[in-house]
């Protein structure tokens, strides 16, 4: 990730850090307004979404339709302007640029997954939520 970082990207690129199981949910509008300013730290609570398919068919994101009811709160996203950056980590980076958190998130797909980890027992990422009382639908961005 790091060697991404200094390597490839321009001075004004945005940098987005995000996994393979994630997607970020915030209205473009807003995002771009964020993002004229070249000096925003904009930073994502993480919300799970549960496995609520049949694991054995066929699916993709767009086959989600509910997160958890509330977030996770355990891990952050975020966009930074690489100009004003010195490092970036997993959940944070080292930067100059202004924090701002202001209600966009990020979506955690439990149900989609590269890491073989999951597939071999170690993790319960696969394992079907029936009980929809802790769920609520995903907004919808595209409106």
């Amino acid at each position: 990730m790091e060697i991404g970082f200094q390597q490839f990207c321009k001075d004004d690129a945005y940098i987005f850090n995000f996994d393979i199981d994630e997607l970020l949910a915030v209205d473009p509008n807003h995002l771009d307004n964020m993002l004229k300013g070249n000096t925003t730290y904009y930073e994502f609570k993480d919300w799970f979404v549960p496995m609520t398919l049949d694991k054995d068919s066929d699916y993709s994101f767009k086959d989600f339709l509910y997160k958890d009811a509330k977030p996770n709160d355990k891990s952050y996203k975020y966009i930074v302007n690489k100009r004003n950056t010195d490092t970036i980590k997993i959940h944070y980076p080292k930067t100059k640029n202004k924090k701002l958190h202001d209600g966009g998130y990020f979506l955690h797909y439990k149900g989609i997954t590269t890491n073989l980890k999951h597939f071999f027992g170690t993790s319960n990422r696969l394992k079907q939520v029936n009980d929809m009382s802790n769920v609520v639908k995903i907004d919808n961005f595209n409106r």
